[in-house]
């Protein structure tokens, strides 16, 4: 030790001999070293691993004014305040650890793990001055950082495809956990009492002399491992569990742990099942409506068939062949094909670039037992390659049946329309011959009656009465059921017809009979439509003649007329042609009415609501009326009440087209 007159006589003061020799050691210390002054952490000192890790030379630090806040980032000058006020109330002996974040001088951000501790106090016994020791942490925290990141990642995969990952240790039966695995058993990570035996006991019964020869054999023989199982869980609903894993092992190749994952596969089975149910009623559905779908690779060449498209083609369960085959297979079924139509399609086909389904074809088959099959094919064009077709899916139903139907049907349908012909022809004779004896009983009756009027007894005339009563009726049941018989559809009668001209013509035929009974007749100014003026005449004179005959009594009677033209929606309801346009006339009266009950009856030949005594006519005259609306596209139907009068609607077509001569 020196003696006080050594450091006089050198003239060096032990302060001064101290600050230097800790200026020198500082320098080559592998941590950073500040002081900083209390009051404003303005740096008093740094050593040169300070510059060298902040990029910071002495000059850079005067410039700054030797504030350490300057170079804080802005997030952690808050935490450096907090960390001021701590340091006021610790001993000399005591620092304090805070991790703070620094920018440099080209901008780069960098971590420090920092002590600090009082280095002087002033006369109050307050801080003056802080001394600082850090070292670099930068990667340390970025690490941090990425392996939080990491962690995240891997919870947010692990809830998302419903996974876990684990470690197990066999030879203690330590089992390790990762959050994915609890929430697949429904457990709490914060529950370390979920061990391999309660894992075991959730493992289904089924499923456990499987579960237990897979873990064994992979355990003596040190090779991975997979297996699928059920697990019933606390609530009894069973899931689908898939596990992997495989042998870690040390040095001497012994087994250390296994390590795996475990994924909840549930979804992925329900949706399996699904699909089997699908396919399952898919099957059923082709079979029960003789149909079968397939795809078609166009540029592959190649087709693949459903089960329902073997059973139309009859072959046996061990020639079928389910993946894809060449196209000529389904060509070698197809005796002839319309080369015509196929271009014309093609054609179509290639000019539009996006799924397209095509017409339906009709083909006929040869079935594998040679029989003849035929059926319609309904193809969709999904896939394009360089502007040509690349994929197609569709379907073929075996319409054999229906076409013996349909033939069956066109021959009973000519026969019944020969002998409706026959029968009308006989009718129409029938009729004409039965008119001359009812004239001439009619005639020879009223001359009965002028000549022997006066001689003969009162029942002998009532008997006279009836015979040409009986007799004018017959009459005109003939000329109605006549009317009936001409009722048809000749399209060679057919011409523009003006229904205001055939109004007038109807009015002026019963003129006596408005007149006697003070009835008016209002209506506007009707179109001119395609139609059958003859049939036109019967609608209308039927029809007003309808309600000037069931009129009341106390009352005059008032018929009005209107119309319209049919929008979207009155057609669809009326199973209408969408682009035909249609009239629709609505006939209103102030008569008796009728029960709605029998607003459909009434159009039936021969129905009447009243007795003859009560009101003429012969009951044919409502079906006349039918008939005629729908020779012309249309339909007739009528609303009423008793006491109420009655409404009828008249729906035509104003232009005949193809589709209203059906």
């Amino acid at each position: 030790m020196y003696s006080k007159d050594y450091y006089d006589s050198i003239d060096y003061k032990p302060e001064k001999i101290g600050i230097e020799i800790f200026q020198k050691m500082s320098q080559y210390m592998p941590y950073m070293v500040f002081i900083t002054r209390a009051a404003d952490f303005k740096l008093l000192y740094a050593n040169r691993k300070v510059s060298e890790f902040l990029g910071f030379n002495l000059d850079d630090l005067h410039n700054m004014d030797g504030r350490i806040g300057d170079m804080m980032a802005e997030d952690d000058v808050d935490t450096l305040l907090d960390t001021a006020q701590k340091i006021q109330h610790i001993n000399d002996d005591q620092a304090l650890k805070m991790r703070v974040k620094l920018k440099g001088k080209e901008g780069q951000t960098v971590y420090l793990e920092t002590s600090i501790s009082v280095f002087k106090r002033d006369e109050n016994h307050a801080p003056s001055e802080y001394f600082c020791v850090s070292e670099d942490v930068t990667d340390k925290v970025l690490m941090e950082a990425r392996a939080h990141e990491l962690e995240m990642i891997t919870r947010s995969a692990e809830e998302a495809f419903r996974y876990g990952a684990w470690e197990w240790f066999p030879d203690s039966d330590r089992v390790i956990w990762s959050k994915g695995i609890y929430d697949i058993f429904e457990k709490s990570p914060l529950d370390n009492q979920f061990s391999i035996e309660q894992y075991m006991e959730m493992i289904h019964p089924d499923d456990m002399d499987l579960f237990n020869k897979t873990i064994n054999e992979a355990c003596n023989t040190a090779t991975p491992f997979s297996v699928e199982y059920r697990i019933v869980s606390s609530h009894n609903q069973v899931f689908y569990l898939r596990e992997q894993g495989k042998p870690i092992k040390n040095d001497k190749g012994e087994i250390v742990k296994f390590i795996g994952t475990i994924r909840d596969t549930s979804d992925y089975w329900e949706t399996l099942n699904n699909l089997n149910k699908f396919e399952a009623t898919l099957q059923e559905a082709e079979k029960q409506m003789h149909l079968g779908t397939w795809e078609w690779d166009i540029a592959q060449g190649k087709v693949k068939w459903s089960e329902g498209f073997w059973d139309i083609l009859e072959y046996p369960a061990d020639e079928r062949n389910y993946g894809w085959m060449p196209v000529e297979m389904y060509f070698k079924h197809v005796p002839v094909v319309d080369e015509t139509y196929s271009t014309e399609k093609m054609e179509l086909i290639e000019s539009t670039n996006g799924p397209v389904s095509i017409d339906p074809i009709e083909v006929t088959l040869q079935t594998y037992t040679g029989k003849t099959v035929y059926a319609v094919t309904h193809t969709r064009i999904m896939e394009w390659k360089d502007g040509k077709p690349s994929m197609a899916v569709g379907s073929t139903a075996d319409v054999t049946q229906m076409k013996h139907i349909q033939k069956n049907l066109e021959a009973k349908v000519a026969e019944l329309a020969k002998a409706y012909e026959e029968v009308e022809q006989f009718s129409y004779v029938a009729s004409h011959d039965l008119q001359e004896p009812l004239r001439k009983i009619s005639a020879f009756g009223e001359r009965l009656k002028e000549k022997c009027g006066a001689t003969v007894e009162q029942d002998c005339g009532m008997y006279i009465d009836r015979i040409i009563d009986g007799a004018n009726r017959m009459r005109l049941l003939i000329e109605n059921l006549l009317s009936l018989s001409r009722t048809k559809r000749n399209a060679d009668y057919l011409k523009k017809t003006d229904l205001n001209e055939v109004m007038n013509e109807v009015i002026l035929d019963l003129e006596e009979m408005m007149s006697a009974k003070s009835a008016d007749i209002n209506y506007p100014e009707l179109p001119v439509i395609d139609a059958i003026p003859t049939q036109m005449h019967q609608l209308f004179l039927n029809l007003l003649n309808n309600s000037l005959k069931f009129t009341q009594s106390d009352v005059d009677p008032l018929i009005e007329l209107s119309y319209s033209y049919l929008n979207e929606k009155q057609k669809n309801e009326l199973n209408l042609d969408s682009q035909q346009d249609y009239i629709y006339i609505q006939l209103r009266d102030n008569g008796i009415g009728f029960d709605p009950m029998y607003a459909e009856s009434i159009f039936s030949p021969f129905k009447r609501l009243h007795g003859r005594s009560e009101y003429e006519g012969t009951g044919i005259g409502l079906a006349i009326c039918k008939k005629v609306a729908q020779n012309h596209g249309g339909t007739i139907w009528a609303e009423s009440n008793p006491g109420s009068g009655s409404t009828f609607h008249i729906v035509l077509a104003e232009r005949q087209t193809e589709a209203t001569s059906q």
